[in-house]
C-alpha cells in the first residue's frame, strides 16, 4: 500500500510539474519569438502558477 501510494505521488509529480513545464517552457519559446514583453507577462503567470 505504501508503494503503491509512492509510484502515484512520483507520476503525479511528474504529470503536473514535468510534462507542464515542457509545455511552458515550448510557449514561452513561441512566444519569445513574438514579443518580449508578452514573453516578461508569461514569465511571471507561470512561476506564480
Amino acid at each position: 500500500m505504501k508503494r503503491t501510494s509512492y509510484t502515484y505521488r512520483t507520476y503525479f509529480i511528474f504529470f503536473h510539474i514535468v510534462m507542464p513545464c515542457r509545455f511552458n517552457i515550448y510557449l514561452i519559446i513561441i512566444f519569445t519569438s513574438f514579443n518580449f514583453f508578452t514573453h516578461s507577462i508569461l514569465c511571471k503567470y507561470f512561476l506564480f502558477m
